[in-house]
């Protein structure tokens, strides 16, 4: 369609392998997921048919929240976000805090670069394309050096560690009652 074809055609090359295609034939149960990952490229998802349910998180709650380390997990977390234990396992992961959202038959998603997120398809028939797509070059730099250096970040999780709070440093209307986290006051 006009979209995928500005997509390919615009400044932004299309990666070579792009689309890749997803499909889950479905068996009443909740279909597959994928890790929580990030990706080096713009991303367009197309649901064909089916559902997928995506779980966002913004790159900024990137190691910290996400437990990610390039050295020993690429472009991975360990984090299962479905897991019933996942606060136990990893108790920073209670502050990170995702955009969720479910993508229909006929319904495009703009994942970012180095946004992380995890995916479920559907319980029945699921098929999907993913449609990567190189970013600015200059828009990728400014990611890479924050990432890299995001030791405010650290200080602020290590101070929250220590029963003070600091989320106000990061998101001053952070309420985290209204999270079932208790009080940092």
């Amino acid at each position: 369609g006009p979209l995928e074809e500005a997509w390919q055609n615009g400044t932004r090359g299309g990666l070579a392998a792009s689309p890749y295609l997803y499909y889950h034939g479905g068996s009443g149960e909740p279909g597959p997921s994928l890790y929580l990952h990030y990706d080096a490229a713009d991303n367009l998802v197309q649901v064909l048919d089916g559902t997928k349910e995506f779980w966002l998180y913004d790159p900024f709650q990137a190691a910290q929240l996400l437990y990610g380390s390039n050295s020993e997990h690429g472009n991975a977390s360990p984090i299962n976000v479905e897991s019933p234990s996942v606060f136990e396992d990893y108790p920073y992961f209670r502050f990170a805090l995702p955009r969720r959202c479910r993508v229909r038959a006929g319904q495009w998603l703009y994942v970012p670069l180095y946004w992380w997120h995890a995916v479920r398809s559907g319980p029945g028939r699921t098929v999907s394309l993913a449609h990567f797509a190189h970013s600015a070059k200059k828009k990728k730099g400014i990611f890479e050096k924050f990432l890299c250096t995001s030791a405010a970040l650290q200080v602020a999780l290590g101070r929250v560690a220590q029963g003070m709070s600091t989320l106000a440093m990061v998101d001053p209307t952070f309420k985290p009652q209204e999270y079932g986290l208790g009080s940092f006051m």
